[in-house]
């Protein structure tokens, strides 16, 4: 049956216990739903076999049911100890004036924006012209 949990696996992307379910339509794919990620709908042939295991693996839904997370039908919301924002350790301020070339970008002229003009009333009338005809 459709959405009925058939069996539990670590998530990928989390390492929490997800619920292993049945696509709903004539498909025979299954789907992953961790209450952290969400659902995970990949029907490569490789993760379909892992999942399939894991369903018909005899521990699937025996011990696994007090670890899993109960599908309730509630939404997860993030909470600060889910989405933090971390910095590398190594990470330095760079003022601008040491950056590269390439990054600081040259500025606006007069030319620049003539030139800019001219591309777009290029491209403007090119647009008129094959509207007309």
């Amino acid at each position: 049956m459709a959405g009925e949990i058939l069996g539990h696996i670590e998530c990928d992307g989390c390492g929490q216990a997800a619920n292993i379910k049945k696509v709903g339509n004539s498909k025979a794919l299954l789907y992953l739903h961790c209450p952290n990620c969400g659902l995970d709908r990949r029907s490569g042939a490789m993760v379909q076999a892992k999942w399939q295991a894991a369903i018909d693996s005899p521990q699937s839904l025996d011990g696994a049911q007090d670890d899993a997370v109960k599908d309730d039908g509630k939404d997860w919301a993030p909470s600060r100890t889910t989405h933090t924002n971390k910095t590398a350790e190594n990470s330095e301020f760079i003022p601008a004036s040491e950056l590269d070339d390439a990054e600081n970008p040259e500025p606006i002229t007069g030319r620049n924006i003539l030139t800019g003009v001219a591309v777009f009333l290029g491209f403007l009338g090119m647009a008129l012209k094959s509207i007309r005809r």
